[in-house]
């Protein structure tokens, strides 16, 4: 491992990094300090500005991201297509370009558009050193209301035992299937 760490490097050539960060994953993991080495390996994210029009470009030129999007959004009107009240619990809304086009379906509706309540959760688990504060009680949910709750580009972000011995993303899944949602969409590379 030591003669590794001589010829990669997180800032070099895609495969440098690529090389990096599995040679920093096998350490982590001998080590069992997955925690402090992915809060390290993690980038310096621009500027909110840049990141915006840099995160704008990418979903313009990458059909994937729309292709989530509008599929979650599928599944999400299809399961509410005879609501009149719905709350979505968005996990990491990103520019929230997501709602617009289900929205906007939703307010074409025979009918009329229904009462549309989103709550979103702005989930920060590299910066908040992995404490990750999400509570059922906290999530408003209303008796009569069809929950929805959507986990968009953002449930590979929250440790799992691999990398803590908290698991954070078995604790919020379980707190979402406490919830009894109607509906549940993932969306990930």
């Amino acid at each position: 491992m030591g003669e590794l760490r001589g010829v990669v490097s997180i800032s070099g050539e895609p495969i440098q990094r690529l090389e990096a960060y599995m040679l920093e994953g096998l350490v982590a993991r001998l080590a069992t300090t997955g925690s402090s080495i992915y809060k390290s390996l993690q980038s310096r994210e621009p500027e909110s500005y840049d990141f915006l029009s840099y995160d704008y470009l990418l979903h313009e030129v990458c059909p994937y991201f729309k292709f989530g999007y509008m599929s979650a959004n599928g599944a999400i009107a299809e399961a509410m297509k005879d609501e009149e009240r719905i709350h979505i619990i968005d996990f990491e809304i990103g520019e929230g370009s997501q709602w617009v086009a289900l929205i906007q379906a939703f307010a074409a509706r025979p009918g009329g558009a229904p009462d549309i309540r989103i709550t979103v959760l702005v989930m920060d688990p590299i910066s908040s050193g992995f404490s990750v504060e999400v509570e059922a009680e906290n999530l408003d949910v209303r008796i009569g209301e069809a929950l929805g709750v959507n986990f968009a580009y953002m449930l590979h972000h929250l440790p799992d035992e691999s990398v803590s011995t908290e698991n954070h993303r078995d604790r919020v899944l379980r707190i979402v299937k406490s919830l009894s949602p109607k509906v549940v969409t993932l969306v990930e590379q």
